[in-house]
């Protein structure tokens, strides 16, 4: 899966109005969380998986907390895509995007760090930019390019995922 693939830094840019005609944003928040439910593994002799309800463990910057239900929130994240986020409520601490998921952990302190490293990795929105270049040199998937939008303050570094060529257009577009 070339998402997952390690990228190298092509050093190649593009820069709007000279090697781009348009970009388009795409905002995905089909696997976004602000807190997760964990389980881990079942032990021997019960029933139950693992959680985290019981736990005691304190994150030392604050941004994530480990609530008595065994929910691990982030604080941060929260505040900004929250759905009770509106203009008389612009720093909400309430109405996560929670999620339930299992892990293989076999203690509390593995199911802990797991579950840290999955909100870490889904506190935010997937954003996606589809890039219409005017012309572009060849670049191979998997590679890192810079894109600047001045007018936008739009600066960006990105792996290539997909690379659409027209030869009747004469237009290639990068995802």
């Amino acid at each position: 899966n070339i998402r997952h693939e390690k990228t190298s830094d092509s050093l190649i840019s593009f820069e709007m109005n000279k090697d781009i005609n348009n970009i388009v944003k795409t905002v995905d928040i089909y696997d976004m969380e602000t807190s997760v439910k964990a389980y881990g593994a079942t032990p021997d002799g019960s029933n139950d998986p693992i959680n985290l309800i019981g736990y005691s463990w304190t994150d030392p910057t604050g941004q994530f907390v480990l609530d008595q239900y065994g929910f691990l929130h982030d604080t941060i994240a929260v505040q900004k895509y929250s759905r009770l986020l509106s203009n008389s409520n612009p720093n909400p601490t309430q109405s996560d995007w929670n999620r339930v998921k299992t892990f293989d952990s076999k203690s509390q302190a593995e199911l802990l760090q797991a579950a840290l490293a999955d909100l870490k990795k889904y506190n935010h929105p997937n954003e996606t930019y589809d890039i219409d270049l005017v012309n572009s040199p060849y670049v191979p998937l998997n590679q890192t390019v810079h894109i600047a939008d001045e007018n936008q303050q739009l600066f960006l570094s990105a792996k290539v995922l997909s690379i659409q060529r027209s030869r009747a257009n004469h237009s290639v577009k990068l995802t």
